[in-house]
């Protein structure tokens, strides 16, 4: 019913009874990659492109899922900060 696991939206309860449901399901008949193939893909993407002087637009068409890559991009960006500071640092 749904992706599991989240870090900005929670996650899905099952119901044990109702009268009516309404749900919405652009993506409900396809597979999904797992959370980490989903972000390696994604920062693959961005990389590559910003190597060949690219630029990277995403779409935002509906709020959780910019909110969600928001949170993916930051922390892409914190863990690249520390890998920046960690070889300054070695080197």
């Amino acid at each position: 019913m749904g992706n599991f696991n989240i870090p900005i939206i929670k996650n899905y309860e099952y119901i044990d009874y109702t009268d009516y449901l309404v749900i919405e399901s652009t993506y409900g008949n396809r597979f999904h990659e797992s959370r980490a193939e989903e972000v390696k893909s994604l920062f693959d993407i961005i990389v590559n492109t910003v190597k060949t002087g690219g630029n990277v637009i995403i779409p935002a068409f509906s709020v959780g899922r910019t909110q969600e890559v928001l949170y993916i991009l930051n922390q892409y960006i914190d863990i690249e900060k520390r890998r920046v500071k960690k070889y300054r640092v070695l080197s």
